[in-house]
């Protein structure tokens, strides 16, 4: 059977770029170097930032989203994904300068969850993702509620992101001064999790690695203890 040429629109950044890479190599059932599909990567770090640009005039990042996309499918790509869920808001653009298919994390991800029966999942994320109702809006009629965190927490997440994995902080020699006290208990309404930001699974990773520390250290203590729910969706949940 003839394998599909993927392509990984990358660079948004590095980190969730090599996230998605290895999981598929590890996910793949593989015998052999031979078993394993093509995969093209363009890291493309010359992208703007899609939260500036959504929530702050910052500059477009289209024109690089659609040029990494042009040139996967020159590559030879059949099939394309974008590891960052903030580059969705331009989803449409991407898809339109292509005529290969380009993945939609966001629905997929909300099929998934549908199809295994979960009614409640956490969305951790950029504010841009989150603010700009990309989620909420591929999630609509799914039957699956978003909980998401109240404005101290949301910083925690966009500290992690910002400061931690995109800083580049790897090693305990990196971070510093010692993190604050994380908080909070998992709500127990929350049957899964949507990392809604392609750097969250690295920031994970990095608390694993060491945990605690410098000034993504917060953040990171709080997405392992848990995100604080607002009430009002504690009690639209019966909790």
């Amino acid at each position: 059977m003839e394998k599909k040429v993927i392509g990984i629109l990358g660079g948004m950044g590095p980190l969730a770029t090599a996230d998605l890479f290895r999981k598929m190599v590890e996910h793949t059932r593989a015998g052999r170097d031979q078993d394993h599909p093509r995969i093209l990567v363009d890291c493309n770090t010359n992208i703007p930032d899609r939260t500036a640009a959504l929530l702050h005039g910052g500059t477009d990042p289209v024109p690089e989203l659609t040029a990494a996309a042009r040139n996967l499918e020159r590559g030879g790509a059949q099939v394309i994904a974008m590891p960052c869920n903030t580059a969705h808001g331009f989803y449409d653009a991407v898809q339109a300068a292509v005529a290969v298919p380009v993945l939609h994390m966001i629905r997929l991800t909300a099929q998934a969850l549908t199809e295994r029966g979960v009614d409640a999942a956490g969305l951790l994320a950029t504010d841009g993702t989150i603010q700009t109702g990309i989620y909420q809006r591929s999630f609509q009629d799914t039957g699956v509620t978003l909980l998401t965190p109240e404005a101290e927490d949301q910083q925690a997440v966009m500290d992690l992101i910002y400061r931690g994995v995109k800083a580049g902080l790897r090693r305990p020699a990196d971070h510093g001064a010692p993190a604050g006290e994380g908080r909070a208990d998992p709500d127990p309404g929350m049957h899964g999790a949507a990392p809604g930001g392609g750097a969250v699974p690295s920031g994970v990773s990095l608390h694993r690695s060491h945990p605690g520390a410098g000034p993504g250290g917060p953040a990171l203590r709080r997405v392992r203890d848990g995100i604080t729910i607002p009430a009002e969706m504690k009690r639209r949940k019966g909790a």
